[in-house]
């Protein structure tokens, strides 16, 4: 986190990758992103303001789908999906 109190990570503990937060001495562990979605979700990143976190979530539905930017809410919520192409 950008107070260094939490720590974002991927795991996959059972058929989906998920991410989950932890205190960074190791306690509290938390998972925050539902095992209902049919996404792997890996790669997390914090928003610069700790409010949100930035991971890449790839749509398990659909065969051969991209993994597309996500924002997601520290309460699990998917708010917006970024379709980028390409870098500078």
């Amino acid at each position: 986190s950008p107070d260094g109190k939490t720590i974002l990570f991927q795991a996959k503990p059972g058929d989906h990758t998920a991410i989950y937060r932890v205190q960074s001495d190791g306690s509290k562990i938390e998972l925050l992103t539902s095992e209902n979605l049919s996404f792997n979700i890996s790669n997390p990143m914090w928003d610069p303001t700790g409010l949100y976190f930035v991971a890449q979530a790839q749509d398990l539905s659909v065969q051969k789908t991209k993994a597309l930017s996500t924002i997601f809410s520290f309460d699990g919520k998917l708010l917006y999906q970024l379709d980028v192409e390409g870098a500078a």
